[in-house]
């Protein structure tokens, strides 16, 4: 018999980006990362070392990368240097090693372990609500301070949102979207006033009830965008001053290489 053999190839584009936005890191999840690696060099560390973490998963070994200028390699090339050197793993599982705490710390290690338990993805769901994905920024957030990148992502069920026609039944909705309507993020933001354990959520143990609840409305408060009409509106009136969140949620450094092309707003 012939042997035959097959190569994987994993390669991961906006790894950076979709990974937790760590261009962009929160103060509370650079100083966890600190002092072994940046959030960047931690996260590619990270993937190329993956099967030391998750047996299961296969190592990641190529990455894409935006960037407009030679320094902003820096973070990137570091990991890629220490990996050559077989240094980066220990710097890897020293910072994972805090994260990790810092999540337990914050959740508690039963919420960690159970909080998807009777959880459905928004292609399950009779009201096309993406809990799986909240809950998920909510424990970013409280575990790690990741409010700029969980605020992505909740946008992007926001816009769906704006799209949807609950008055038609739900295949016929996303058909009047367009089956490429949903974009990145399929599904909707849930409401934190509705009752989804009747039906969709009757799988939820009685244990996480209160807190997947409380992770709605958490992430609704601190995530839901703006709307430009109102603030216009509001202009000339007097409003009621927003709520800042935690200082360890702050960014600590933006490395969006796209605020240099002049033909594009500065965000």
């Amino acid at each position: 018999l012939t042997q035959s053999v097959f190569l994987f190839i994993v390669s991961i584009i906006s790894v950076l980006d979709k990974g937790g936005k760590i261009y962009e890191p929160s103060r509370k999840l650079r100083s966890l990362c600190l002092p072994d690696l940046e959030p960047m060099s931690h996260g590619l560390g990270w993937l190329w070392n993956l099967e030391e973490f998750d047996a299961e998963k296969a190592t990641a070994h190529t990455v894409q990368v935006g960037f407009a200028r030679a320094v902003d390699l820096d973070q990137l090339v570091v990991p890629a240097y220490l990996q050559g050197k077989g240094e980066l793993l220990q710097r890897v599982k020293a910072a994972d090693a805090r994260l990790r705490k810092a999540e337990i710390d914050a959740l508690g290690e039963d919420w960690v372990k159970s909080c998807y338990e009777g959880i459905l993805k928004s292609d399950k769901s009779k009201y096309l609500v993406e809990y799986t994905q909240t809950i998920w920024m909510y424990n970013c957030m409280m575990a790690w301070g990741m409010h700029q990148f969980a605020k992505d992502r909740y946008k992007m069920l926001v816009q769906n949102l704006s799209k949807y026609d609950p008055s038609l039944p739900n295949e016929e909705a996303i058909d009047k979207i367009g089956r490429g309507g949903w974009g990145f993020t399929p599904g909707l933001p849930p409401d934190p006033e509705k009752d989804y354990f009747a039906d969709d959520l009757a799988g939820v143990p009685e244990k996480n009830r209160a807190r997947v609840q409380e992770a709605f409305a958490v992430v609704k408060k601190w995530c839901t965008p703006d709307d430009p009409k109102k603030k216009e509106n509001k202009k000339d009136t007097q409003e009621e001053e927003k709520p800042k969140p935690p200082k360890e949620w702050e960014t600590a450094f933006d490395l969006k290489p796209w605020k240099d092309f002049p033909d594009r707003p500065y965000p």
